[in-house]
């Protein structure tokens, strides 16, 4: 009996450091679309939701398998890096908006948010959610995941 639990105990040790392997490889961005739900006061809790409401392509980024992210806002389009360290728990992120006309509705609100980006979190259960963070962390943009 000891013998059998002392296997079991190794392989749930091998097992714990094989996921611990593949976690710091796990990307829970790679190959996602994401839509704006809106903007949020952290402190508060309070949302709002940027104008055109009705535009299905607006506010919102698609995230590539080589780090890299586009999107769109309503007429521009944004371009980026992140940057996702699990060991140092530092997840960056770096937002450039490729302008060519002035953005309708609050589209120039969320072009000047973007370039502050200064970090994000990601709720990795259903619904994914994830956390664009700004203003020393007093704000965030909050998505939600949409099919790709």
């Amino acid at each position: 009996m000891k013998k059998i639990l002392k296997l079991i105990a190794i392989l749930l040790m091998l097992a714990g450091g094989f996921s611990s392997c593949q976690d710091d490889d796990y990307n829970p961005l790679l190959n996602t679309k994401w839509k704006l739900v809106g903007i949020v006061d952290a402190e508060t809790g309070d949302l709002r939701e940027l104008e055109p409401k009705d535009c299905d392509d607006c506010y919102t980024l698609t995230f590539d398998t080589d780090n890299t992210f586009s999107g769109r806002i309503t007429v521009n389009i944004v371009l980026g890096r992140y940057k996702i360290n699990y060991k140092t728990d530092v997840h960056s992120f770096t937002a450039g908006i490729a302008t060519g006309a002035i953005d309708g509705g609050d589209g120039y609100l969320y072009g000047q948010i973007l370039v502050e980006i200064q970090s994000f979190t990601i709720n990795d259960t259903f619904p994914r959610i994830l956390y664009l963070h700004y203003n020393n962390g007093k704000n965030y943009l909050k998505f939600k995941e949409i099919g790709g």
